[in-house]
Order: C-alpha cells, then structure tokens, then sequence
C-alpha cells in the first residue's frame, strides 16, 4: 500500500520534469517565425545567383553551338575554293532560298545533321522565341520550316540591296578574320537580343543589344551591337566605317 501511494507521488513529477524538458526543446512561435524570415532572406539571395547562372549556362551553350557551326562553314569552304555561299548556292523547287539561313543546307554534314529537323540541337538556341508579331515567325526559328530549322545565321544577308557581307567571299581575303562576323543568333541583323534583352519578349530593336557571334578566325564572343536610325533601319546593311571601333565586329570583309 505505501508502495503504490509513492508510485503515485513519483509519476507525477516525473511528468512534471518530462513536460519541462520538452518545452526546453521545443521551438517557441517567434524562434519558428525567425526561422522563416532567415530561410525566406536566404531563398531572396541565392535565388538571383541561380537565375545568373541558368542564363551564363545558355550563353555558354549558345556560344559552343556557334563555334561548332562556324567550324562547318569553314570546313565547306575549305571544300569549295576557300569560298563562302554565294546567293544562288540552295535552290528548291526553282526558288532561290534565302542563303542566310538555308546556308544549313550546304554544310549541316559538316555538323553531323544529314536531314533537317527541329531536332537539330547544335542549330538550337534556348532563348530562341522567334520574331513575333509577324505571323510567320510566331514559333522558335529552330522549330520553323521556314527558315530551315535554324536559330543561327550567315553573314550573307543581301536584302534592300545591302554589300555589306560575305556572300561568295574567299575567307583568306577577308581583311581582318577577328572582327569579321561569320555566323551569329539571327537577331544579329536586326539589332535586338534574345540575351539580357531591354525590352523584354518585344523583339525590338535599340543599340548596344546583346548577341552571340562567331567570326572567320574562328573564335566566338557575346557582343554589343550597334544601332543608329539615322544610318538606316537595318543594322546588318552598315558599312564597317559606319560601326564605331569600340563595337567587335563588322559584317564586310574591308
């Protein structure tokens, strides 16, 4: 009887020192809320970091592409007299293709495509979202029929009479190689960016966008490009004098 009268005197208390050990070890409502704030403020800082990474690792990709397909272009050429593609170089159907971006036609053996397709990763850019509003380029250019699956182009656009190129162009006789623009992201000739743009998802051209291109000597590099109205609306028409030095890159082979 005294037995059971001191187990009853002893439960209690060890369940009295039980329930204060556990709220000892228990997070009180301000330690969980600061918890929260600290995990919140750290989720604010690296989250940024990873965007700027994610977006370093497209332009790297973007850039390898564009080496690779610089390679090729120069490769054909080797095969063809040292030349690049002249206007006429693809024709279907009887149609001359514009050469600029149905050059793919002429050396996409060189990159290891035999047939044409949208999965044709090497001619892939991520932040390829084609050229809207124009109702023809709504979709990605690498997924577009049209201009041969491509989000690439050669420095061989000769449209509004623009020289400014280097259609059927010996690649020796360009004067200087690592300036000269080879191969570039398609909104090289229209002056807005599919990279850090200023203008959101407006395919909008302004000066100083941003573009991966590759050049005759081979090398490729993110550039700024030049954009002045007064000279004319079509920035792959300038000629190299118009292009202040402080820009890398030309389209003529002067």
């Amino acid at each position: 009887m005294r037995r059971e009268r001191f187990n009853s005197i002893e439960n209690p208390m060890k369940m009295r020192v039980s329930f204060k050990n556990s709220l000892k070890s228990a997070f009180t409502l301000i330690e969980l809320l600061v918890v929260i704030a600290i995990i919140a403020i750290l989720a604010g800082l690296l989250l940024p970091a990873l965007s700027k990474a994610k977006a370093k690792g497209v332009q790297t990709l973007c850039l390898s592409n564009l080496k690779q397909l610089n390679l090729a272009m120069v490769l054909y050429a080797t095969d063809h007299g040292d030349k690049t593609p002249a206007r006429d170089s693809v024709i279907i159907g009887g149609v001359i293709q514009d050469i600029w971006w149905w050059y793919k036609e002429l050396d996409k053996t060189y990159a290891g495509v035999k047939v044409s397709s949208a999965n044709d990763r090497v001619f892939q850019c991520p932040k390829d979202r084609g050229w809207a509003p124009r109702p023809q380029y709504m979709i990605p250019h690498h997924q577009n029929s049209t201009l041969d699956y491509s989000s690439y182009v050669f420095n061989g656009c000769d449209n509004a009479g623009n020289t400014n190129h280097l259609l059927d162009t010996k690649l020796a006789s360009v004067q200087h190689p690592s300036r000269t623009f080879l191969m570039g992201e398609w909104p090289i000739h229209w002056g807005y960016s599919w990279h850090k743009s200023l203008t959101g998802t407006d395919n909008i051209t302004y000066s100083d966008a941003i573009n991966n291109i590759s050049f005759v000597d081979g090398h490729a590099q993110y550039i700024k490009l030049y954009y002045n109205p007064f000279l004319g609306l079509y920035p792959f028409a300038y000629a190299t004098k118009d292009i202040p030095g402080r820009y890398d890159y030309q389209f003529a082979p002067d």
